[in-house]
Formats: C-alpha cells, structure tokens, sequence
C-alpha cells in the first residue's frame, strides 16, 4: 500500500516549470532548482527580488497596516513550498499555467476557462487526491 506524496518507482519530473523539478527521492520531493539538491523553501528566508521587504513597505506598507512582515513572508512561503511529490508538482502546474497565461496576455482567456490547460490541472489534482484516499 502506498502511503504519501511519492511516486513509485521515483520520477523526476523536469517538464513542468522552466527551470525547476521535482523528484520524489531527491530532498524528500521537494521542488528544487534545476535538478539540484537545492530546494526553494531553503531559500526562502534570504529572498530578497527588486528592492527587497523594503521595496515592499514603501509601495504597499503591509507592515504599518495588516501587521504583515517580511518574516511571515518568509514563513508563509517556505511552508507553501515545503509541500512533496504530487503536491509539490501541483504547486508547479498551477504556476506554468499562470505563467503561460501571462505569456498570452491579459486579454486572453484563463487557463481554467481552456479544456487542455484545465485537465492538465485536474489530472495533477487527482493524483494528489489519491494520495489522500489511502486508507492506512
């Protein structure tokens, strides 16, 4: 009986987002940069793109009015990424859809609202489902 979010045999799933991959005994499945050991939510905490939290205060100030801080950023997208396996190619499908959606412009339709682009979530979704329907 399988139990959890990894393949079997392990797969390495380099074809989702550029760049990045998931394999399923390499960092416990964790999406990583490239096909490295390095995985996203290790980095997390240094993020720093533009102008960094700073950047962030002076044009939205979610500090000074949500109490929102560059640490729970930080915290929020290490655990976002901490996710494995199936959830962790989730994660990855749902923003090549974003990204290819951005591509085509703002004008175009949502990847939800195009049937190949909405299976390819679906069928992501399910294997993630099914990693929770098995009876332990």
């Amino acid at each position: 009986m399988k139990i959890g979010p990894w393949r079997s045999p392990a797969e390495d799933s380099d074809d989702i987002y550029p760049n990045l991959s998931v394999c399923d005994n390499r960092v416990s499945g964790s999406i990583v940069i490239d096909h490295s050991r390095l995985p996203l939510w290790a980095i997390t905490g240094e993020l720093c793109v533009g102008d960094g939290w700073r950047g962030v205060e002076s044009g939205w100030s979610p500090g000074e009015h949500y109490e929102w801080t560059d640490r729970d950023m930080a915290v929020f997208l290490g655990s976002l990424l901490n996710v494995r396996g199936e959830f962790a190619r989730l994660l990855l499908v749902l923003a090549d859809e974003e990204r290819r959606e951005a591509k085509r412009g703002f004008n175009s339709r949502a990847w939800w609202d195009r049937p190949r682009r909405r299976k390819r979530v679906a069928d992501q979704l399910r294997r993630c489902i099914e990693c929770l329907e098995v009876d332990a």
